[in-house]
């Protein structure tokens, strides 16, 4: 008798009709098998990406036996025999992702909420399926201000998502929180836009949002995913401008000030902020430096420092700005 084929990953659906929602976020067609909180776009004949419904029965099958990356408690990261990836997210969802990056599996905890297994979706897990489709996503948020995109670039707690906050109190528009796409559009690079959500701290929120609704991110953050009304949103690419990078949350300093990167500092900025660092198979790494050496060539990076307390923000709203008016 022969061997038992092993396990695919990818054919969590397989038999079903063709997938009924269309999306297209971060510039990427998507259909879905469920509906996601996001406007629907045009019907393509070949999605880059399908979403579909997994099993618990079958994903616990197909990683028996499986070496996993354990990065915490919480999350474990495997990778099955045919090349795709099983992420998991303890009492919150697991998900995998096909070798190519075409197909990805969501399977919720009962207890979970939707709109945290969703962020995860269209977040984390999203990232390696761009990966394995050659695109980088940046660990940056993006608003848009007089049809331009400005982009701030920094780690989880660099204070990307609340600058962002007071650009919406200004009346400017969110593209994308937290991840950002960029791609050579006609010779320009351009912003696409991400999930209709920002996530901040509750009191961050109600501060200078004037919101305190919203479910929260995960168990270890008291950070809520907050929804967006439209007028805040920004659904369309945009030629991107230019990326401010933040202060750590360490900075100490009594003023603002805004610094041009030299093309190497530019470089090492954009290395350190890519928003997946879970991959580091050697592709994947050669195809991150190309994409990073070609933005610092083409794209102005500068440091932004400032006073890490709320009341600076309004000054720091004005001070890029005028950045902005004098790069223009």
């Amino acid at each position: 008798m022969g061997q038992e084929a092993p396990p695919r990953g990818p054919s969590f659906a397989a038999g079903l009709p063709a997938l009924p929602f269309h999306y297209s976020i971060y510039g990427v067609s998507i259909a879905s098998e469920v509906p996601l909180r996001y406007p629907e776009g045009l019907k393509v004949a070949r999605p880059q990406i399908r979403l579909k419904l997994g099993s618990t029965d079958l994903i616990e099958r197909l990683v028996a036996g499986r070496q996993s990356t354990k990065a915490s408690d919480w999350y474990t990261q495997e990778t099955l025999r045919d090349g795709s990836l099983c992420l998991r997210w303890k009492g919150l969802a697991d998900y995998t992702v096909s070798h190519d990056g075409g197909e990805v599996a969501c399977c919720a905890s009962p207890s979970s909420d939707a709109e945290s297994v969703n962020m995860y979706l269209l977040g984390q897990v999203l990232s390696f399926a761009l990966l394995r489709k050659g695109v980088e996503p940046l660990h940056a948020t993006a608003v848009v201000v007089d049809g331009h995109a400005i982009g701030f670039l920094g780690a989880s707690g660099d204070g990307k998502s609340t600058l962002a906050a007071a650009f919406l109190e200004r009346g400017h528009r969110l593209l994308t929180d937290d991840m950002l796409v960029i791609r050579d559009n006609s010779g320009r690079l351009t912003a696409y836009p991400g999930p209709s959500r920002i996530k901040l701290y509750p009191e961050i929120a109600q501060q200078i949002l004037r919101s305190s609704s919203g479910k929260p991110m995960n168990h270890l953050t008291p950070k809520l995913v907050i929804p967006l009304p439209d007028h805040s949103l920004c659904r369309e690419p945009m030629p991107l401008d230019v990326l401010y990078k933040l202060p750590g949350p360490r900075t100490r300093v009594q003023s603002i000030r805004i610094r041009k990167l030299s093309q190497q500092r530019a470089l090492v900025e954009l290395l350190r902020h890519t928003f997946n660092t879970s991959d580091v198979q050697p592709s994947r790494l050669k195809q991150q430096f190309a994409a990073a050496a070609q933005l610092a060539h083409r794209l102005p990076v500068k440091n932004l420092s400032h006073p890490r307390v709320l009341s600076a923000l309004p000054a720091v709203v004005d001070m890029i700005l005028r950045d902005m008016a004098r790069t223009d």
